[in-house]
Order: structure tokens, then sequence, then C-alpha cells
């Protein structure tokens, strides 16, 4: 491939990237709507996986989990045809659609398939778990310090642990498979909560918050980029905040 056709082909997945982007965001304040512009598109962007991902959240946002379900487990038999990042979204979709409909074993074997794809994506991207263990305790530590900064806490009223992700207890008991950061109250903390780098319980001192951080899944969504930092700290930041104005 030259190098015209290798910026052809660029210009094309980001207008496909566009087009996914502006769908979901239409998905997420009228779903019918965004019914009517993925008909619109030609049938070839219609069948790629992403599209049609975002066609079963559509269904399921009309509230027509039938639907959901089978276009999720459609796209699942296209086995490893279907990108990693995909099949580790449709999983947990699909748990979410049957979770609904009150089908819980089925959905929390797609939510634990979920996980395990998740894993498997961290490997094979290349990232390494000591790493992205310390870049997320950085990235925490920063939120952290704006928060006691904004809030003039005390500087020990949050607890912070960073673990490598969801474990299957945690996933069985309902949490979500894909899960970055979650900020709990010392009254919500599992009791079997360990802190990845430590061993050590969580959640056993005198803190108001809990801030839980899933490095692996951390650096699967925000991919490391040089916003990483900066985005991260700013949603942490809002995280505590809002579980702090809740909690008063």
């Amino acid at each position: 491939m030259d190098s015209q056709d290798k910026l052809a082909l660029e210009a094309v997945e980001d207008e496909l990237e566009e087009a996914l982007l502006a769908l979901d965001e239409l998905a997420s304040e009228e779903p019918r709507e965004a019914l009517e512009m993925f008909n619109s598109l030609p049938d070839t962007v219609q069948a790629q996986p992403a599209f049609q991902i975002s066609l079963s959240q559509i269904h399921h946002l009309l509230g027509q989990l039938p639907v959901t379900i089978e276009l999720l487990q459609s796209l699942l038999t296209r086995g490893d045809e279907l990108p990693l990042h995909d099949a580790e979204e449709a999983h947990r979709l699909l748990g979410d659609a049957l979770e609904d409909r009150g089908e819980l074993v089925q959905a929390t074997e797609h939510f634990l398939k979920s996980a395990e794809l998740s894993r498997a994506r961290f490997d094979l991207e290349g990232y390494v778990l000591a790493a992205s263990i310390e870049q997320s305790k950085a990235v925490t530590l920063a939120a952290l310090e704006q928060f006691q900064q904004d809030e003039e806490s005390d500087p020990d009223s949050v607890e912070v642990a960073i673990v490598d992700a969801p474990t299957e207890m945690e996933i069985r008991n309902g949490l979500d498979p894909q899960l970055s950061y979650q900020v709990l109250s010392r009254q919500e903390v599992p009791k079997y909560a360990r802190d990845f780098s430590t061993g050590r319980v969580i959640g056993q001192g005198n803190e108001d918050l809990l801030l839980i951080v899933y490095a692996m899944n951390l650096v699967l969504e925000f991919d490391c980029d040089g916003e990483f930092l900066e985005e991260l700290e700013d949603i942490l930041v809002d995280a505590l905040d809002s579980h702090a104005a809740s909690a008063d």
C-alpha cells in the first residue's frame, strides 16, 4: 500500500469513527432518531461490528430486549473474525440485556467472558501491569490532591486502593467487568476487597470515602494518550465531589 492509499484509508477510518461517535451521542438522547440515522447508513457500514454494537444499544434503550439479545448473539457467532474489543463489549452488553430480562446466571457468564477478554486485550496490546499500576496510582493521587484542595478536606478522609481489575467474586456480585474506578463510603466497601499492590484488606480505616481504581481497565479505556492524566484527573475529582456531596 502506497502513501496515498494509506492516507485515503485513514480518512475513511476517521469518517467512520466520527459517524459512530455521532450515532452514539444521538442514541443517548434520542434513540428513535438514532435508529433512523443508523438505517440511513450504507449496508457495508451497518454490518461493521462497532455499528452493530451501537444498534444493539439503541434497541436496548428503546426497551426492545429480544432484538438487542438477538443482535449481540448473532454478532458473537462471527468468532475469531470479531475484533477483541468488539467481542469484549458485545459480551458485556449481552450480559446487561440478559440481566434486564431476569436471566441472571446467563448474564453473569457473559460478564465474566467480557472480563476474560479484557485481560487478553491488555496483554495483546502490550501493556505491563506493574507500569499500569504506577501510572494509575500517579493520576489517582493527583486527583485526590486536587479534590482535597477544592474541598479543603482532611487529607486522611479518602483512602485510595489500586487493584488490577474487578475480581470474579465482584463481577458475580454485580460489578461491571469493565469498571475503571468507583467511589464508595466506608460502609459500602466489600469485606474481601484488597489493595493489589500491598495485599492489605481495604476499607478498614476511618476514612469517609474509598476510591478504588482498576488499573487494567483504566489504561484500556483511556489508552494512556497525552490527555490521559488531565482527563482522568477531572473525572476522578468529579466522582469524589459528587459522592461527597451526596453524603452531606
